[in-house]
């Protein structure tokens, strides 16, 4: 390819061209350059169009002395006649091709044509440049110029290279500020060897540094500069200028630099001051332009004798090459396409460094990919909630007359503000206040972007109140922090709008927390953390505590965020205008927020059709005190309005702690800031690069609240490309101390080059649009068919518009392909724009419905070898609903088959790059008859859409337009269907361009409409090509359901599908064979506790609940059983202590198992409503699953691993205690198994001790006798005493395990134990004993899991109450709370959890759990999770065993008479509260309401006043039945005064 020879045309417009019958036209260009062809947009209904198309390139134009082009401009026909010619220009190349480098913009008038039935009117406007050279890596070598002087000192100068640089003192008459531009040329020119300026908007003193080339051969020939102020209807003329070429040349090669002086027209002194232009004119020999005119004259003469033809002539003696027509059949590529781009040969070593870029930018695009997943966050959307503990403040500045001041904290989080008390008159205070914000349905973008914003202001009664001091921290890094709180943290305050408080103005010690969906928040022992930071005052005099003193010692260093705000392009018309179409305006800004401080650019007006493309450069410093907690920085392009808010653009958002660091000493923003008026010389700009950083938003047009969230967060959400802005960034580490130490701006301390901005490479977007599937079917009033349906593709501003297209059932098809070529984008591929393809609905009214990005890395790693792919669209919240233009958020967007590829225009020219058009489009028509098979097996876990928690689903199967249904199954989340649907279509032989599968779940409504729940994609290459009808289904597999938007949901599909190719269409097949699994018999076991906390439903108590078990089949339905129903205890927590055995036929392969469905009716209701229901896996349950089968209690019982690495802990624990006390480390004696019979000082030591009870032997027992006979009663009665035992029970348990113990294994043996502990525990063991020998014959017939029950619900504390054996009363045991609640020795690892597991819920360590729980629930799914109303009602408990032998035989699991009713006396000690949610203001009332079954104890006289650290030190009492109500509920409440209803601060339960 011959990149040294090629001309650039640009079609930007046309005017009065003439009317076609019906009206005014549709017109489109066609330019023709030799053999080629380009081709503009069609625009509708216009006889002015402005088209201001891509750069179209044509190559070898004077290799193949093309002296000139065709412009053909044609009428869109939209029925189904031909296209009509309006009219055509021919225009002249040779003036372009004598001025390379020059862009050339002219008018040119239409003439007619051949074949016109109309005369031609009006004029198109064409721009055009010619190149020699992208390079030096072009340029001909020495020897090229042969018939030139070798020595370059004998070489006439041939071109005037310059600047315009800058005016001053511009005047208009009649305007105070000109909308100024320059004009150079030559004299002896036509005006066709010109150069201007931009149009700089009302700027007296413009800054233009316009760089120009202009052929000059002549010397004698002058400069005419010409400054024009640019107006709406007509350009006036500001000034002129003459500098003779003479005075140039005279200046050589340094090139003359000088201010010239304007005068009137004419050339004449008028007496008016028009100004000054600054220029900078150098006369030199310009190598290429000269070889280029050698190139033109010897075309002219038809001498062709260029160094790439030299070549071939050589390379055809000794190798044949092909032709054009030969290589484009080798290769696929089109014959044009291949004239156009045709590649020189290469070497191989030339081939191997080209192979070795592609495969380095490959891997590029790959790393940004990666980049981009990586810069996902773990953070979700939904519920947040943000807690600002302020604790204490000091050395805050004085902000009254006083020397004092009255501080208090305001907080802002995402628009919301909540603030402390004012404290009066101090510097240092203690504010102790937390603050809670309580985020609902919050998205990912929003959370990751929020930002704590901590103010601390001067409180003034009359006047308003003074800042002292701003803080901030993003959510994001808080949430990524350990249990996701910042804790007691010392932060300055930085007066960001003062400039003469510089540095911290006091200090704030705070804690934040970011709590979301699913986290835990950790405890804290506040007195335990108090007194530690007291001693680590004392000991290290070290500031951290609550005492009040001097300042916490924090080292401050001052730095700068330095933002260069360049300039932006492509921004959207935020003001249309009212009189000219596609014209509007942009008075943009930009502003950067970071660490409280922000600033904002200089607005800057723009207005006209053309590109919105503002120029600000200007410096935005913000000031920073390090060390700070912030780390997002923000970055928005915003318009502004005089009358009405600010609207947002677009926002981006950076990371501070990834910005490059500038160490240079005394950086200042002023240095060199005076050059511009040549009075000191220009800073040299040592930054970062500049990078064009994309902007995306809500559709063009959408603004407020519609498309607020994504104007200002952006994301996957932001659906438009709405223009790019050009940044750097940069930490000055070492700034002048003269800096002025709040955000300012200033402008570019240096002259902005176009060398110092990211360079632009051709780019190649290829699109191969195939089809559409699921679309939405739009119609208008009283039309019979669906509106049209089209598609756009676009990178950047550059657009692919597909034809409209009938909508048919959801399905539309293109079939069309289309390339936008050279499309210049930014080399780096982080910069180049996404590609975004839109769905759009067709006439009279076009717009975008929905939409998908796709990175433009994803396609660049591909490099144009892509297969098709399905690109899943999503609705556009901008559009909103049906009556905004769009769809609803709810509905299927559908989804578009398209074969997309992007790359370097190098390497689309490349033949193993290139697309055959013709055989693609070929491979989508190259047909052959198939049958589709679907087997749908069964669901599991769907989303409920009924109010009951349950749903009547089908699958319905979508596949070209065509659709079919499997059968309704009624009232259940985990259907059975083994169902085989077929569909007999034509496919296209290559699978990769045929139509998805798709399949959506419904919910069959008796008396409304269905509802679509979720829905899969499913690929057709994906399917299994079977050999023939009678061939077995392939194996199918579990797939996860999403919703219309691609999200994952609840929900899964056992499916598989298959490929049939048959002989004929017209082929029948038999009805499939049915799919069901091979089975066995099998026995469902269920012991049935009972239901516990089981909800009201609509207002009415359940009285009397039964459980209903279904257990389906897929060959006769399967069968269903009931327990009996039950208001003991009570309707709410019914004990059923039942058996229910199913026999059920169930399959060999666990993978088609079935699920359990539980419901809960209600018996005594009048219509036996459905009170909840749940599923139960049985897959886990079946004993001959090998891979995945779980006994029943399995968390019970084996615990091997977990004791095994408790055992080598404690054996590591032990052995550096007895290294540390010198002891040996393989002496493993007890203390309490010495023989002397151990040690009495360790005996009296506290210790920690185990609350299990084993194999004690008489000896063990006859020690305890002997030392509690020692001690007296009274006062020493009460002092601590321990007893320590290590005898840890044998795994599974035994005949005297007492089944204690709710902990795991290891912990329990560490928990201490107190006197009155003793006690209790001495009577359990002697009402224990006496039960055992009453019962020993039957203990000894059993081991393992019966043992352990035994003994568990046997050797706890029964009261006798209602049984036969002699009980005793709780209140007789010698058991009281100790006198001193808060003391230290009662306390003593009665928290452990606390301490060594920061803080978690205990019930985390639980692991004694004989029963299976399962929540019951009812209500309905909505992806909103305000709109969901499914929740838990209720749970059940119970065994669930799945046995391949009849239980008969086997026998019971729990025998029956273990479950019997007992009655049980329940104390619980309520010591404390931490942490609790402010009510009033930002305190609260507390007091405990406990409830167990239908008692309820509330202590609302005992409330204690306004603290959010309560101690209660209560005691609760409660008699119950168990099995029976176990379930203790405590809640915290705020006593109100004046309210009847006392609100709810908090509620926890504990599973008795």
């Amino acid at each position: 390819m011959d990149v040294e020879d090629r001309l650039e045309v640009k079609v930007v417009a046309a005017r009065d061209l003439s009317e076609v019958e019906g009206g005014e036209c549709n017109p489109f260009v066609i330019v023709k350059c030799g053999n080629e062809f380009e081709q503009t947009q069609v625009l509708n209904h216009t006889t002015n169009p402005e088209w201001n198309s891509a750069r179209m390139v044509f190559q070898d134009v004077t290799e193949n002395g093309i002296d000139h082009i065709v412009v053909r401009i044609n009428h869109k026909n939209l029925s189904a006649q031909a296209d009509e010619t309006i009219g055509q220009a021919i225009v002249d190349l040779r003036t372009v091709l004598l001025s390379p480098g020059i862009e050339s913009d002219e008018w040119y008038d239409l003439q007619g044509a051949t074949g016109m039935k109309m005369s031609a009117t009006g004029a198109v406007r064409i721009e055009m440049t010619y190149f020699l050279s992208e390079g030096d890596e072009a340029l001909p070598d020495d020897d090229d110029d042969d018939d030139l002087d070798t020595d370059a000192d004998q070489r006439l100068p041939n071109m005037l290279v310059g600047s315009i640089v800058r005016a001053r003192g511009l005047y208009v008459q009649g305007k105070e500020l000109p909308d100024s531009y320059a004009s150079i040329r030559v004299s002896s020119g036509s005006g066709l060897h010109k150069s201007k300026t931009k149009v700089a908007k009302k700027n007296s003193s413009p800054h233009w540094d316009h760089q120009f080339r202009l052929p000059v051969s002549d010397g004698e020939e002058n400069i005419i500069l010409k400054v024009k102020d640019h107006g709406a209807l007509r350009t006036n003329l500001v000034g002129q200028c003459i500098v003779p070429m003479v005075e140039v040349a005279a200046h050589g090669d340094q090139g003359l630099k000088k201010w010239c002086k304007l005068l009137g027209q004419n050339f004449t002194v008028d007496g008016t001051e028009h100004g000054d232009v600054e220029l900078q004119l150098s006369w030199i020999y310009d190598r290429k332009y000269a070889r280029s005119l050698r190139g033109m004259m010897a075309a002219a003469t038809g001498i062709r004798r260029t160094k790439q033809k030299a070549r071939a002539e050589d390379d055809d003696s000794k190798n044949k090459t092909h032709s054009s027509e030969e290589l484009a059949l080798l290769t696929g590529v089109e014959s044009e396409e291949l004239a156009e781009y045709a590649p020189a040969q290469l070497s191989t070593k030339e081939q191997e460094e080209l192979d070795e870029q592609r495969e380095n930018r490959k891997m590029m695009a790959e790393r940004v990919e990666d980049d981009l997943i990586r810069g996902n966050s773990n953070m979700v959307a939904g519920d947040y909630q943000i807690q600002v503990h302020v604790i204490e403040a000091r050395d805050l500045n004085a902000e009254d007359l006083n020397g004092l001041s009255d501080p208090y904290v305001r907080v802002k989080i995402l628009g919301r503000s909540k603030k402390t008390r004012v404290i009066r008159k101090v510097t240092s205070c203690v504010f102790d206040e937390t603050l809670y914000f309580n985020l609902s349905a919050l998205s990912k973008k929003q959370i990751e972007e929020a930002v704590v914003e901590i103010q601390c202001y001067d409180y003034d009664t009359f006047t308003a109140h003074d800042l002292i001091g701003i803080a901030t921290f993003d959510c994001k890094a808080v949430h990524a922090l350990p249990d996701h709180e910042l804790y007691h943290h010392w932060t300055g305050l930085i007066d960001t709008k003062s400039k003469n408080d510089n540095g911290y103005q006091g200090f704030l010690k705070l804690s934040i927390t970011v709590l979301g969906p699913g986290d835990a928040q950790k405890f804290h022992d506040l007195d335990k953390e108090y007194l530690e930071e007291q001693a680590l005052e004392e000991k290290e005099d070290a500031l951290g505590g609550l005492s009040l003193g001097s300042g916490p010692s924090i080292d401050e260093h001052l730095n700068f965020l330095v933002v260069y705000i360049w300039e932006a392009e492509d921004l959207p018309k935020m003001d249309p205008s009212f009189f000219f179409k596609d014209a509007g305006s942009i008075e943009a800004y930009v502003k950067v927020e970071f660490a409280g401080n922000s600033i904002h650019t200089s607005t800057v007006n723009i207005s006209g059709r053309g590109n919105m493309a503002p120029v600000f450069n200007e410096e935005l410093w913000l000031p920073v005190i390090e060390p700070t907690k912030a780390k997002r920085i923000t970055l928005g392009m915003w318009d502004y309005n005089t009358f009405s808010p600010h609207a947002p653009v677009a926002h981006l958002y950076f990371d501070y702690d990834e910005l490059k660091r500038n160490e240079a000493a005394n950086r200042s923003s002023t240095t060199g800031k005076n050059s511009f008026f040549g009075l000191g010389s220009a800073a040299k700009y040592d930054g970062q690069r500049p990078r064009w950083y994309n902007l995306y938003g809500a559709p063009l047009g959408v603004q407020g609240k519609r498309g607020g969230i994504q104007n200002r967060y952006g994301g996957i959400e932001a659906s438009t490309y709405r223009g790019r802005v050009l940044v750097s960034m940069e930490i000055i580490t070492k700034p002048s101390s003269k800096e002025q130490q709040v955000a300012h701006r200033v402008p570019f301390r240096f002259k902005p080059t176009e060398g110092l901005k990211p360079m632009a490479v051709k780019y190649y977007l290829r699109c191969f649009a195939i089809m559409g599937s699921e679309i939405p079917t739009f119609r208008t009033a009283g039309a019979i068919s669906s509106i049209k349906m089209a598609l756009l593709v676009s990178i950047g501003n550059y657009q692919i518009k597909y034809s409209f297209e009938q909508n048919r059932r959801g399905v539309v098809i293109w079939n069309d392909y289309q390339t936008l070529k050279n499309i210049e984008l930014p080399v780096t591929i982080e910069d180049v724009p996404d590609v975004c393809i839109y769905l759009i609905k067709g006439p009279p009214r076009s717009q975008s419905i929905c939409y998908c990005r796709v990175p433009a890395a994803s396609l660049l790693k591909e490099q144009f070898l892509a297969e098709p792919k399905w690109y899943q669209l999503r609705a556009d919240p901008g559009r909103g609903t049906k009556r905004q233009g769009g769809i609803a958020l709810t509905v299927n967007p559908g989804a578009v088959l398209l074969k997309l590829g992007l790359g370097l225009a190098e390497d689309a020219i490349d033949p193993q790059f290139a697309w055959n058009e013709t055989q693609l489009k070929k491979k989508v028509v190259d047909l052959a008859p198939y049958c589709l098979r679907v087997y749908v097996f069964q669901a599991r876990h769907l989303p409920a859409s009924d109010d009951n928690g349950l749903l009547d689903p089908y699958v319905k199967v979508r596949f070209c337009g065509k659709k079919d249904k499997t059968k309704i199954h009624s009232m259940t989340t985990a259907p059975l269907f083994y169902e085989t649907l077929q569909f007999h279509e034509m496919l296209p032989k290559d699978k990769n361009y045929g139509p998805d599968i798709v399949l959506q779940v419904w919910d069959n409504d008796r008396f409304g409409s269905n509802t679509p729940m979720a829905m899969l994609r499913f690929p057709l290459i994906e399917c299994v090509e079977l050999a023939s009808e009678a061939s077995r289904f392939p194996q199918p597999v579990w797939r996860r359901l999403t919703d219309v938007n691609g999200e994952h949901v609840a929900g899964e599909l056992l499916i598989s599908a298959a490929l049939i190719k048959k002989r004929e269409a017209s082929e029948k097949f038999n009805k499939p064979e049915a799919i069901t699994p091979q089975m066995r018999q099998a026995w469902v076991e269920v012991t049935a506790l009972g239901v516990r906390q089981l909800k009201t439903y609509r207002l009415r108590t359940p009285r009397e609940p039964y459980v209903r078990i279904d257990v389906p089949a897929p060959n006769d339905g399967g069968t269903y059983v009931k327990t009996k129903s039950s208001k003991k205890p009570s309707g709410r927590n019914a004990n059923f202590i039942q058996r229910r055995i199913i026999s059920v036929e169930m399959p060999e392969n666990a993978l088609y198992a079935q699920q359990m469905d539980l419901r809960v009716y209600d018996a005594r209701s009048i219509s036996t409503p459905l009170l909840g229901a749940c599923t139960v896996d049985l897959a886990k349950k079946m004993s001959w699953n090998a891979d995945e089968y779980e006994p029943p209690q399995t968390e019970l019982f084996d615990d091997t691993e977990a004791r095994r690495r408790e055992d080598e802990r404690l054996e590591q624990e032990r052995q550096a205690a007895a290294l540390k006390a010198g002891k040996p480390a393989d002496d493993d004696d007890d203390d309490f198994d010495d023989d002397d019979g151990g040690n009495d000082k360790d005996v009296h030591k506290p210790q920690r001790v185990g609350v299990s009870f084993g194999d004690d032997d008489e000896e063990e027992r006859d020690e305890e006798d002997a030392l509690l006979g020692g001690i007296e009663e009274g006062a020493e009665v009460r002092m601590q005493y321990e007893l320590e035992r290590y005898e840890k029970p044998p795994l599974g348990g035994t005949a005297e395990d007492s089944g204690i113990g709710a902990f795991h294994p290891m912990i329990v043996t560490e928990l201490p134990m107190v006197y009155e502990d003793y006690l209790y525990q001495q009577e359990q063991e002697r009402a224990a004993e006496e039960l055992l020998l009453k019962e020993e014959e039957e203990r000894e017939g059993r081991r393992g899991i019966l043992s352990s029950l035994s003994a568990r619900f046997k050797h706890a504390t029964d009261l006798g109450l209602g049984t036969e054996e002699e009980g005793f009363k709780l209140s007789d045991l010698d058991i009281s709370f100790p006198t001193q609640w808060a003391a230290a020795d009662f306390l003593e690892g009665r928290e452990w959890w606390t301490e060594e597991h920061d803080g978690h819920e205990l019930e985390n360590y639980l692991k004694t759990k004989p029963f299976e729980t399962y929540q019951v629930y009812r209500g309905r799914y909505h992806p909103d999770p305000s709109k969901s109303t499914l929740r838990s009602v209720g749970v059940f408990k119970g065994i669930v065993r799945v046995l391949d032998q009849d239980p008969l035989i086997v026998g019971e699991l729990i025998p029956e008479k273990l479950l019997r009713e007992r009655t049980y006396m329940v104390r619980l000690y309520v010591i404390r509260g931490a942490n609790l949610q402010p009510v009033d203001s930002n305190s609260a009332d507390p007091y405990l309401r406990v409830k167990l079954g239908k008692d309820v104890d509330e202590r609302k006289r005992e409330h204690l006043d306004r603290t959010l650290k309560p101690n209660f030190y209560q005691t609760f009492e409660f008699q119950t039945t168990l099995p029976g109500p176990s379930v203790l509920k405590i809640q915290v409440k705020d006593w109100n005064r004046f309210y009847p209803i006392h609100e709810l601060i908090g509620e926890t339960k504990i599973d008795l």
